[in-house]
């Protein structure tokens, strides 16, 4: 009596992909640009739940992410955008913590030190600046793990979900 979609699916395969990783189980800080409404960081957090995991997204994906997460994880710190400013490196941040970041306000955290930095398919998503500004940040060139999952192409390509001037030689450039 269990049902499942191919967004869980995919989540479960994620998941599984990050638990494998060689991270330092309790001190890691996973940040990831592009969370939804928080259900990969759900399932990872289960798993993981020393991990501080820092969600950047646009504010409404945050408020989305914080009801599903707080809902999950009501004993957990959850640092809300107005707050991430107090903190000056993620270890300051307790053990275990959710926080949320508005993608708008990417360039307080952007020198930062993680251990894991994560995007699926929203960086296919933007355009070549941001995501330039993305990639080009300490925060990004620093991470001991980076883990991207991006298509290139808007699909269907007769009617575009989006518009970006991305493409695969783009990724290519990444150091």
């Amino acid at each position: 009596n269990t049902t499942f979609n191919q967004r869980w699916l995919r989540y479960i395969y994620l998941t599984n992909k990050i638990l494998n990783f060689k991270l330092n189980k309790g001190n890691c800080v996973w940040l990831d640009v592009g969370s939804y409404y928080g259900g990969l960081q759900s399932l990872v957090k289960k798993y993981r739940p020393e991990w501080k995991i820092i969600l950047v997204d646009f504010h409404h994906q945050l408020c989305r992410s914080y009801i599903f997460l707080n809902n999950q994880f009501s004993n957990s710190k959850h640092i809300l955008p107005d707050q991430i400013r107090k903190y000056k490196s993620f270890e300051d941040m307790p053990k275990g913590c959710i926080a949320y970041v508005p993608a708008s306000e990417f360039s307080t955290i952007s020198k930062m030190e993680v251990n894991l930095f994560t995007n699926f398919f929203s960086f296919g998503e933007m355009r070549k600046q941001i995501f330039l500004e993305y990639i080009s940040s300490k925060v990004f060139k620093n991470s001991n793990f980076t883990y991207l999952v991006n298509r290139f192409v808007s699909a269907p390509f007769f009617e575009k979900t989006y518009d970006s001037d991305l493409n695969v030689s783009d990724y290519l450039k990444i150091e």
